[in-house]
């Protein structure tokens, strides 16, 4: 995995007008414009072995989700818990993770959000890694918003977040 030991990301609203014109498929060097940081997530993701729980309010990136079916094609386990009506809402990718056999879990009938945002990538191996933060995955989270992803291999954090993880998918339907 590319995770040292711990990476931090942050987004910036500033950019909100760079990343129009900007050319995503560039290796960005500017450590605050999204598509440097969006390479990165990216990256996580194509590095994954093994398995990818990802708990997200919100993921309507089209590029990240295209990330998300590639690493299910080459056979990577993925269970995804989001809000229920976050994915219904307009630009939700669900229906097209679900629609590709990726397990989406989401409580119905509930006044409650599920507003977590982390992804495990690998967490059963010593390769593992935990990514948490502000960010949800959309566009307007890493271009138009102040927002932050941590990155971390921290063994005890990635732990905690797998029983939550776990928890949560075990009550949802």
């Amino acid at each position: 995995m590319l995770c040292r030991k711990h990476q931090v990301l942050f987004f910036s609203a500033a950019n909100n007008t760079y990343w129009r014109t900007h050319d995503r498929e560039l290796q960005c060097n500017n450590l605050h414009c999204y598509c440097h940081n969006f390479h990165i997530i990216k990256n996580y993701i194509n590095n994954t072995k093994y398995t990818l729980d990802l708990c997200m309010y919100l993921f309507t990136s089209e590029e990240i989700a295209q990330t998300v079916l590639d690493a299910h094609l080459r056979g990577i386990k993925i269970r995804i818990i989001t809000d229920f009506e976050m994915s219904h809402s307009s630009g939700s990718k669900m229906e097209v993770f679900q629609s590709h056999g990726i397990q989406v879990r989401f409580k119905k009938a509930t006044n409650c959000l599920m507003h977590h945002k982390f992804c495990l990538l690998d967490a059963n191996t010593e390769n593992g890694v935990l990514m948490t933060g502000s960010l949800n995955l959309t566009m307007q989270a890493v271009a138009g918003n102040w927002d932050n992803a941590i990155f971390t291999t921290q063994t005890d954090l990635i732990q905690q977040f797998q029983q939550e993880f776990n928890r949560i998918w075990s009550s949802f339907d």
